[in-house]
């Protein structure tokens, strides 16, 4: 069973997404064995998203799969309040289509949502995260996916101010915190691997 979850749905640090895509999460042990079925239940009969309780049921699915991965990962699962979920799911759709924008700011957020800039710490604080940490973490993982794209050959430069980091400096120093590598060395090593890997298949 293949199972995409959109990132927005998961507090996860950057380098986990990394090691998530792909990851197999057998279902005879741990968690996999408990989320195994109810995913299979879910997969045979996906009409029951529909109903009155679909959205609870969407919950608990996610929920199961982020306590899975994060049993996989070694690191704590994250948790939540189901009575916040919708609210703090509609502020992360929002980050994820305004990060390119430089001026996005927990203010800006709070105020496209109707929110108090209070409130909107809470949700996040909830997650064991703040708005900031997460945009932050959320920018660097779209560029490293935009660094190792072979048919991108942007800038480093242009690929951080893509994702909403203005200054050069500041996305290399955040990069290397977060990969343990700057973005050029990053990219570097991923295109060369990428080059082997075809060369060994041709």
């Amino acid at each position: 069973m293949v199972i995409m979850v959109p990132q927005q749905l998961l507090t996860l640090p950057p380098r986990a997404f990394i090691e998530i895509a792909g990851m197999k999460v057998p279902a005879d042990e741990g968690i996999g064995r408990v989320a195994g079925p109810m995913l299979a239940g879910v997969a045979k009969d996906m009409s029951v998203l529909l109903g009155h309780g679909g959205l609870a049921l969407a919950h608990t699915v996610v929920d199961l799969i982020a306590a899975a991965v994060a049993e996989r990962l070694g690191i704590e699962a994250p948790t939540r309040a189901n009575a916040q979920l919708a609210q703090l799911m509609e502020v992360r759709d929002y980050i994820m289509a305004h990060l390119s924008d430089h001026d996005l700011t927990p203010q800006t957020i709070a105020d496209a949502h109707f929110i108090s800039v209070r409130t909107l710490h809470s949700l996040f604080k909830e997650q064991g995260t703040s708005v900031s940490t997460w945009i932050r973490e959320r920018r660097l993982e779209m560029a490293r996916r935009d660094l190792v794209d072979p048919a991108l050959t942007d800038a480093i430069r242009a690929v951080g101010e893509r994702w909403g980091f203005a200054d050069a400096t500041h996305f290399s120093n955040a990069f290397k915190l977060a990969y343990g590598v700057s973005p050029r060395q990053y990219r570097k090593t991923a295109l060369d691997e990428l080059r082997r890997s075809s060369i060994d298949r041709e």
